[in-house]
This record gives C-alpha cells, structure tokens and sequence, in this order.
C-alpha cells in the first residue's frame, strides 16, 4: 500500500509540473513578445518564483519599486 501512495504522490507532482509548465511557457512568450529587449532567462525566472510564492514576490516586487 506505501507504494501505490508514493506512486500517486509522483503522478501528481508530474500533472502539478506539467500544469505550471504550461502556464510558464505561455507568460514567457507573452512577456517576451511585449518586452522584447528583456533577458529571457531572467523573466522565466521571474516567472518560476511567482508561481512558487505569488504573494512573496508581489511584496518583493512592490518592496524595490518604491
């Protein structure tokens, strides 16, 4: 039974990385498309941290904007 538990833990971590995958690839392309001149390392970057804390990057953002 601690293995079929540990399977379905692995098959949701791949749909979970599949699904943010997906969602990476779309804002990098928009983004590049609106800020063509921007490093793309850094805006999947940018991109990968919001999808792991959105609120702590918000505040981050808003911290070095003022």
């Amino acid at each position: 039974m601690s293995s079929k538990v540990e399977s379905m833990e692995i098959e949701t971590n791949k749909l979970e990385k599949t699904a943010r995958d997906k969602v990476r690839e779309k804002w990098l392309k928009q983004l590049m498309e609106e800020y063509p001149d921007s490093n793309a390392y850094m805006i999947d970057c940018m991109i990968d941290l919001y999808l792991l804390d959105p609120n702590k990057t918000i505040d981050i953002i808003n911290k070095h904007m003022t």
